[in-house]
């Protein structure tokens, strides 16, 4: 499995501009996941009208992205 973690702005999947990610899924017959960081695109954690007041903007945190992901792995391996 390889996790392809989208910067900021929406994540449309992987594109084929990403040609090592795409050779190395070939070369070790690996799944390419792709995650959306929240508060970009469409993953926002709240009601689109609330999710950039400020004291929402505390759960912007690279600590927080972190997190998201260990639990977005895990649930993959649980699953």
């Amino acid at each position: 499995m390889l996790l392809n973690i989208c910067g900021e702005s929406t994540c449309a999947g992987v594109k084929d501009t990403r040609a090592f990610i795409i050779d190395l899924a070939k070369k070790f017959k690996a799944l390419i996941l792709t995650v959306e960081h929240r508060y970009y695109g469409e993953s926002m954690p709240f009601p689109k009208e609330e999710t950039l007041k400020l004291e929402k903007l505390k759960y912007l945190t690279i600590d927080q992205a972190l997190s998201d992901l260990i639990y977005f792995v895990n649930y993959i391996k649980q699953n």
